[in-house]
């Protein structure tokens, strides 16, 4: 798992910052980018739905009740101690 997780860190450390968002229940689109954006700074909207979308492609997260949840519960407590 760590090698998995370190290949997709490698693209983007942002990815580290919205699952950790995610697993500490900020569920909404607009909660997790101010909360990447209070970590990183700007994000257009473009490049966030986008990480975002990644994360769901990939399964880490799941799309549920139009709010957004870390897909596995190991993972998300995994993600909270980041």
């Amino acid at each position: 798992m760590n090698s998995e997780l370190s290949k997709l860190f490698a693209y983007s450390s942002r990815y580290r910052v919205i699952l950790k968002a995610i697993s500490l229940g900020y569920s909404r689109w607009k909660d997790i980018k101010d909360y990447l954006t209070l970590k990183f700074g700007y994000v257009n909207d473009s490049n966030f739905s986008s990480l975002l979308g990644n994360l769901v492609k990939s399964s880490y997260v799941e799309k549920r009740n139009g709010g957004y949840k870390v897909s596995d519960p190991v993972l998300e407590r995994v993600f909270r101690e980041f």
